[in-house]
């Protein structure tokens, strides 16, 4: 069985690696630029993030992916 899910997974990155678990990291965009999310993102790289999520100022989407990505 393969089980594939998004970067959004609530499980630590240890239990997924031990489901063998693939993490498919697909890019969000911050103002219209990619802006880098993933499961290895470190403690300060989330709470960095949260405050960008924050901030009614940004838009934050994920409807600009390309074909390619």
């Amino acid at each position: 069985m393969v089980i594939v899910a998004g970067s959004a997974l609530q499980l630590s990155p240890d239990r997924v690696s031990e489901l063998g678990i693939e993490v498919v990291n697909y890019p969000m965009f911050l103002n219209g630029k990619p802006y880098p999310v993933s499961m290895e993102m470190t403690r300060k790289e989330k709470d960095d993030l949260r405050l960008l999520l924050k901030d009614k100022n940004n838009k934050v989407t994920t409807s600009g992916l390309t074909k390619e990505d």
